[in-house]
């Protein structure tokens, strides 16, 4: 089996869960090759921007890789297409070129995708949460100012751009003050004015007040929870992102985490997700909900194998391969 990785390494740090992958790859007796293709090679840029019939510069990996070799690794990367890849894996994270989805199935047509562009297409949005009928706080998609001065009207609020990550674009309504991640706020009246000069539509979510309790990150792979991260926001913020100065620390998961994981399992099989994360705030009556879900480039490992799982990508490979082999009959 040979495997292609697609990942972004300019924004790496040790922290990044690419590096512990693609290694368990490289070691696993049932994987032949392990090639990885970086949109911040500029090489690549055709490619990442969903010519379909772009060249790609590629580095087949065949040692132990980190972040700092890496870098020096990829400038050898070969222009070549290689041959019989078996499975595509995403390690890319947003934002993604409108063309590059519809490129890679039409260029790889006889591929496994992990996770499949189908399931991150309808997943990803994060109007998906929508959809889920438990486990979510009050939630309303926002397409005008209309929308949002109803739904703040009943409680303080967060708006959420649909396709960011890592807390960007996230912003807090409360007291009639609009608070930009940490640092910029601007009034309510101020904020409306912003608002109509970069419009966009956001998911609202109710703000869950008790943000000292942290936002838990469990990672679920082939349906299997492999581990569970708290993460809190730096003095007197209210962001957990690690992208946000949040710090993480180990946690386990509990009757109700456990509860969500099985609520949300039959969804994902359905779409034939194999790795997923949600985040879980706690409410005000202190139940833990859902505050987001990733199927693109699913962050966790990599803490949790620096906080003493030191199995979890060796679990996470042998589930790639059981998974490849029941969805798609891959060996």
């Amino acid at each position: 089996m040979n495997v292609l990785v697609l990942t972004d390494h300019k924004k790496h740090n040790s922290s990044n869960s690419f590096y512990g992958i693609t290694n368990a790859l490289v070691k696993h007796r049932k994987i032949d090759k392990v090639f990885v293709c970086s949109r911040s090679d500029k090489r690549n840029d055709a490619f990442f921007n969903g010519e379909r019939s772009a060249s790609m510069y590629i580095l087949e990996v065949d040692e132990k890789i980190d972040v700092k070799t890496f870098k020096s690794k990829i400038l050898n990367a070969k222009k070549h297409l290689p041959m019989a890849i078996n499975t595509i894996l995403f390690r890319l994270p947003r934002p993604v070129h409108p063309n590059f989805f519809k490129s890679i199935k039409g260029r790889f047509k006889n591929c496994a995708v992990i996770n499949n562009i189908e399931s991150i297409e309808a997943l990803s949005d994060k109007s998906f949460l929508m959809q889920l009928d438990q486990y979510v706080p009050p939630v309303k998609l926002c397409l005008n100012w209309q929308d949002i001065e109803a739904f703040y009207a009943r409680f303080a609020i967060v708006l959420k751009p649909l396709k960011n990550y890592g807390g960007k674009g996230i912003i807090k309504l409360q007291k009639g003050i609009a608070y930009f991640g940490h640092q910029k706020q601007m009034s309510l009246d101020d904020f409306q004015e912003w608002y109509e000069l970069n419009k966009q539509p956001y998911l609202a979510m109710k703000y869950m007040p008790l943000i000292e309790e942290g936002d838990k990150r469990i990672v679920v792979v082939n349906g299997k929870p492999l581990g569970a991260l708290i993460r809190k926001p730096k003095d007197g913020g209210w962001m957990c992102n690690a992208a946000q100065g949040g710090i993480s620390e180990i946690s386990s998961l509990d009757k109700r985490d456990r509860a969500i994981v099985e609520y949300l399992n039959p969804i994902f099989k359905k779409h034939k997700v194999f790795m997923y994360g949600i985040d879980l705030l706690t409410n005000s009556v202190g139940k833990r909900m859902i505050s987001e879900i990733n199927t693109l480039s699913i962050g966790g490992l990599q803490p949790l194998y620096s906080f003493g799982q030191k199995n979890v990508f060796k679990q996470y490979s042998n589930e790639l391969i059981k998974f490849l082999e029941d969805e798609y009959g891959n060996s």
